[in-house]
């Protein structure tokens, strides 16, 4: 088995072409606005609006933000895995209306 060096000095001397060394494979990210509330029993719940079902909760808030980035990346490798197509999420508003009791 020839090194990449040996190659390279064959493709000189010889006029070989030397084979393209392996190219790494770009990865592509995407970004999703997260809801996080507060649950009625202790810890916190977080949800994608953009991706229906995505959803999951954790004790602390940092434990519930791994767990979402983790129920993202899991529902993406599905549809991707599965030949749908990746959601792109639009500008998305929050606000607060307030009503009489």
């Amino acid at each position: 088995m020839k090194t990449w060096l040996s190659l390279l000095f064959d493709s000189i001397f010889t006029n070989k072409v030397a084979p393209e060394p392996m190219k790494k494979k770009e990865s592509k990210t995407f970004s999703y606005s997260v809801f996080y509330e507060q649950a009625p029993d202790g810890g916190y719940v977080a949800f994608v609006p953009a991706l229906p079902g995505c959803h999951t909760q954790g004790e602390t808030l940092e434990e519930t933000e791994g767990s979402v980035k983790e129920a993202t990346a899991v529902y993406l490798e599905s549809l991707a895995a599965h030949g749908d197509a990746i959601p792109v999420e639009g500008p998305s508003f929050q606000g607060r209306v307030t009503v009489p009791a």
